[in-house]
């Protein structure tokens, strides 16, 4: 009996990640040219996190917070009165949002290890802002402890590696208890 010939994307599926490993690896080492090839199609299709360049991100957002612009949004206002710890929260929160959602995103896709370094990023990052003593710090009550915690915590419901969720709670219980 003939065999069928298989297309690319069915000899995809079929092939392990090894097998796959493997191919890619022969061709990139056939011609300079394909290896080139082979390495921009990698970059585009793996996304580096960076603990760092994160934590950084997310200290420079904190950073911006202005003691004044809260003081203008808080206070007596046509509308009622805002308490200004609330605002604060809410301030705060708003300056870290977009990289919790990265990380909440790469949990729900199965990144784990992406995940990780995302959240390590974001409670280093916090903690750098605790130690900057800000003005606004004054302001926000234990929001940036209790934040560090509740990120942790949504880290924790999503990744259920041991190793890595040790590495995490290691890294949270050494910044909250220095």
């Amino acid at each position: 009996m003939p065999k069928k010939k298989l297309t690319i994307d069915a000899l995809m599926d079929l092939a392990g990640d090894d097998q796959i490993r493997r191919c890619l690896l022969h061709l990139a080492s056939s011609s300079p040219a394909i290896r080139m090839q082979v390495e921009d199609c990698l970059k585009k299709q793996v996304q580096i996190y960076d603990r760092e360049a994160i934590a950084e991100s997310v200290y420079a957002g904190l950073s911006c917070l202005d003691v004044e612009e809260l003081w203008a949004q808080s206070g007596r206002t046509r509308d009622g009165y805002v308490d200004v710890t609330e605002k604060a929260y809410e301030m705060f929160i708003q300056s870290v949002d977009d990289e919790v959602e990265q990380m909440k995103k790469l949990l729900e896709l199965s990144q784990y290890p992406d995940a990780q370094e995302y959240c390590m990023g974001i409670i280093l990052g916090i903690d750098r802002y605790i130690k900057s003593e800000s003005e606004f710090l004054d302001w926000s009550g234990d929001t940036p402890l209790e934040y560090m915690e509740e990120v942790v915590d949504e880290y924790r419901k999503g990744d259920q590696n041991p190793r890595r969720r040790k590495e995490v709670e290691n890294l949270y219980q050494a910044l909250i208890n220095q």
